[in-house]
């Protein structure tokens, strides 16, 4: 953990949070799963990664610079998400039946090229077409 990311919580205070996260996160996928008799984990994976991908772009918007970024990582994380999710719709009937999971394939991917561009355009020092919150 760097400092400078997160000025304004002591060392303690980070891993009491990312502890309290953790035992957070881990039954509220196991409920998801529960309760949406979802066997394969489609529903809270998917669901994490488009919450991974909205606050990529928030990241993105709220960062005055691009340390930490790569966009390699936003072109692969954009590749392997399309791939997987086209492949889980192929191949899964489930991901057929479902709207939900179709939305989130979608979604997903949208927020990936909005990540992905706006990254380049960065790199490239050209203004965002949208501003910080």
């Amino acid at each position: 953990m760097e400092k400078k990311e997160f000025p304004n919580i002591s060392k303690w205070q980070f891993f009491a949070i990312f502890g309290l996260g953790i035992s957070i996160a881990i039954p509220m996928i196991l409920a998801i799963n529960y309760e949406l008799e979802d066997s394969v984990g489609a529903y809270a994976a998917f669901g994490q990664n488009l919450m991974m991908s909205i606050l990529f772009v928030t990241m993105l918007i709220n960062r005055k610079g691009i340390e930490g970024q790569s966009i390699y990582i936003a072109l692969f994380k954009m590749i392997g998400t399309g791939l997987s999710s086209l492949a889980f719709f192929l191949y899964r009937p489930i991901a057929q039946d479902s709207s939900l999971l179709q939305f989130l394939f979608i979604s997903i991917f949208i927020f990936d090229v909005i990540y992905t561009v706006g990254l380049y355009l960065k790199y490239k020092k050209i203004e965002l077409p949208f501003k910080r919150f």
